[in-house]
């Protein structure tokens, strides 16, 4: 009815799923749109609005329904940032102790040390962090962006993660986010490994300061 034509423009605003959806019908009608993305959840700022992943669930499979898809420009916007509800904003936090974990100590130095910083949503200081959090993403799938090899780094966490969103779906009055999903997985992921040792103790304890869940118990319904 509107005419679209190749170069019609689609912006989303939104979080995860908004960008998934958007991204995914600017790659199906006519074999691509021109699509801008503005992430407006913490989650969506430092890990999905880059990397050209799209995917939507079917028949409850996570992602069964996808391709890869990149904005042509992504805007992070101060004010959204100001403007996301604390839960939103604590539970991206994962996604950039993940990113620190794999490639940068220099990131979960900040956010060991800068907590009032980040509490206080500094944007200078978030910028910084966001940038570093980008860039290690940038780093692991530039080169591979299909998944084959390297980018295959970037899901440390995740398939605990997407077990434990599935697994709770029925059994929580609330919502797991996907971020607290993922810094439970990545305690999973490091005792499947190597145990509680340091590497555990100390992401545990980060966790903890951020006040973000450590295990499941909080979201199981109480019979």
């Amino acid at each position: 009815k509107r005419g679209f034509t190749k170069k019609s423009v689609i912006i989303s605003c939104g979080g995860g799923v908004v960008g998934d959806v958007c991204a995914l019908a600017s790659s199906l009608y006519l074999r691509g749109l021109i699509y801008y993305h503005i992430p407006t959840t913490m989650t969506a700022i430092v890990d999905s609005c880059i990397g050209g992943k799209t995917g939507i669930n079917y028949k409850n499979i996570i992602n069964s329904v996808g391709n890869y898809y990149h904005p042509r420009t992504v805007f992070v916007s101060k004010n959204v940032i100001n403007l996301i509800p604390d839960r939103e904003f604590f539970s991206g936090l994962p996604e950039i102790m993940k990113s620190g974990l794999i490639n940068d100590l220099k990131i979960l130095t900040m956010l060991n040390n800068g907590m009032s910083k980040c509490l206080s949503r500094n944007y200078k200081y978030l910028s910084k962090l966001i940038s570093l959090t980008l860039k290690t993403k940038i780093k692991f799938f530039k080169d591979d962006v299909y998944e084959n090899s390297s980018r295959l780094n970037l899901n440390f966490g995740h398939t605990f993660a997407h077990a434990i969103e599935m697994a709770l779906k029925s059994k929580t009055s609330d919502i797991i986010r996907h971020g607290e999903a993922v810094g439970i997985g990545m305690l999973c992921e490091i005792y499947y490994v190597e145990g509680k040792g340091k590497n555990f103790n100390f992401l545990e304890s980060l966790l903890k300061k951020y006040k973000l869940p450590t295990n499941i118990n909080s979201f199981i319904k109480k019979k």
